[in-house]
């Protein structure tokens, strides 16, 4: 769930010659990834190695960077499950906090009536991503209808 987001991942620019000026773009996903590989085993328990990225472009402009800024955040966990268990991961936490103030030029500098030209504000977000998982084997004999051979 997220946004697929192009990165400048190179440039060529022209002398003024035959060169011919080009910039190669790499698109990338942002938001929230979670990749799962399943794994049976004989006990007829599941295992899942399981991934999840949340990333983020940022605002702040940082030195020296030449593109677009992501913020990102992985987990990387193994869990064992049984056939139609429950699974519950959580874990990736965001408090996000802006603020912010307008201003009318000049008559907001005036002493005693000046914060009547001024406005401020603040906005907190908080942000819990639980993920329920419920693994369930499914045997080929209950997907094709067929008995086992015997």
């Amino acid at each position: 769930m997220g946004q697929n987001v192009p990165f400048c991942t190179g440039s060529f620019a022209t002398d003024g010659n035959t060169a011919t000026p080009f910039t190669t773009i790499e698109r990338r996903d942002v938001g929230i990834t979670m990749n799962v590989v399943p794994r049976i085993t004989a006990g007829g328990v599941v295992q899942l190695v399981i991934e999840q990225e949340i990333s983020s472009l940022t605002n702040a402009n940082v030195e020296r960077a030449a593109d677009l800024v992501t913020n990102r955040r992985v987990i990387n966990t193994t869990v064992m499950a049984d056939n139609r268990g429950t699974v519950a991961l959580g874990g990736l936490i965001t408090d996000d906090c802006t603020s912010g103030e307008s201003r009318v030029p000049g008559l907001s500098d005036v002493p005693l009536v000046g914060e009547l030209f001024r406005s401020r504000n603040a906005r907190e977000t908080n942000r819990t991503l639980f993920v329920f998982l419920r693994p369930t084997i499914l045997r080929s004999n209950a997907i094709t209808g067929c008995k086992p051979p015997t």
